[in-house]
């Protein structure tokens, strides 16, 4: 397809390129399908299956309720319309000690529209695991906690965007995603994908749930840069992938993109930023689904270089056509590693 990574042009303006990534997706997904890695099967579409779910996806979504909802709309190449304004902790680690102040100052921020939440390993003494009781245990207390805050700061319609993120089974989501926990179907609610192009029965099991309460149901994938994708070139054809993978075996109703470089676990190496560019411009132009690029940055909370990468991922983000989001920080599984001041500068420049 001629597909080529040009260092010296990192955010393309070449509708051709756009086009020719879309079309290696489309190729590709055709021919690799989904892997059940459990049930060792693979869900294969047609092309005519995969062009006709594309067509019949949604292209908005609305979250939240009252005067704090927000419709997330599909965008264009160089929208002159401003993005929903994402900002939190990209399920980053807090203590429980911390929660509610660092919670409440994120929630503060009259720029934020939509909320990413940040985790806990440990609630009331109990360390939450997966796939055992304190993992329900933890997504219930969490969706509390979650509910409890945002009626705290006068904006109890404000929706979450990853409820729960303890919640990585699907018991443990259906444990927490239930109404008298403060959740609603207008929250926001991850199905994941394995990289790459892989899945098993627990997010399929998430999928069906979701789909079935007729909840917000985003796909968040990860395609790996220096991985099975290879370079550049590789990430912006796998990024759309991802896309139509979520439109036909997720049925998802919006999307967020969540690459990561292999070594630097950022999205914001110059390779990364022209892969994101040229995918979700290649979205934008032959798709009409609603997307978000999630910005993770090398450097983090604190230091000036922070803020020089945000706003490149955002801006090259924001004019390709994608909702860009703010924002995670390599080296996020540390404790406490994240505030609201990099968030909030970061909501400036979208």
């Amino acid at each position: 397809y001629g597909i080529k990574y040009d260092p010296g042009v990192p955010v393309p303006h070449d509708d051709a390129l756009a086009d020719a990534v879309f079309q290696a997706a489309l190729e590709l997904y055709v021919d690799v399908g989904v892997y059940v890695k459990d049930a060792e099967r693979i869900i294969e579409f047609s092309r005519e299956e995969v062009e006709a779910s594309i067509k019949a996806a949604p292209d908005q979504v609305v979250f939240g309720e009252g005067r704090d909802q927000v419709i997330m709309r599909h965008r264009n190449v160089e929208d002159p319309r401003r993005p929903v304004r994402w900002v939190g902790s990209m399920s980053l680690w807090l203590s429980e000690d911390v929660w509610f102040p660092v919670m409440e100052t994120f929630l503060q921020n009259p720029r934020l529209e939509v909320m990413n939440c940040p985790t806990m390993k440990e609630i009331g003494g109990i360390e939450i695991s997966i796939g055992d009781p304190t993992e329900a245990f933890g997504a219930s207390r969490h969706a509390q906690m979650f509910h409890d805050v945002r009626c705290r700061v006068g904006r109890p319609g404000l929706p979450c965007m990853n409820m729960i993120p303890v919640a990585i089974s699907a018991a443990g989501l259906m444990a927490g995603a239930q109404p008298r926990y403060g959740l609603r179907p207008n929250d926001g609610f991850f199905a994941h994908t394995i990289s790459e192009f892989c899945t098993d029965m627990s997010r399929l099991t998430r999928t069906w749930f979701l789909t079935e309460n007729n909840c917000n149901q985003g796909l968040l994938f990860v395609p790996i840069f220096g991985g099975l994708c290879g370079g550049p070139e590789g990430i912006a054809v796998a990024n759309t992938v991802y896309h139509l993978m979520g439109s036909t075996a997720y049925r998802a109703n919006y999307y967020v993109a969540f690459p990561l470089h292999f070594l630097h676990t950022n999205a914001t190496h110059r390779q990364m930023i022209w892969a994101t560019a040229v995918s979700n411009q290649a979205v934008a132009r032959n798709t009409h689904l609603p997307t978000y690029a999630q910005c993770y940055t090398r450097h983090g909370p604190m230091t000036e270089k922070v803020m020089y990468e945000a706003t490149a991922y955002c801006v090259a983000a924001t004019v390709s056509g994608a909702n860009p989001t703010g924002l995670g920080f390599s080296g996020g599984g540390k404790l406490n590693r994240t505030n609201p001041l990099e968030s909030h500068l970061a909501s400036e420049s979208i």
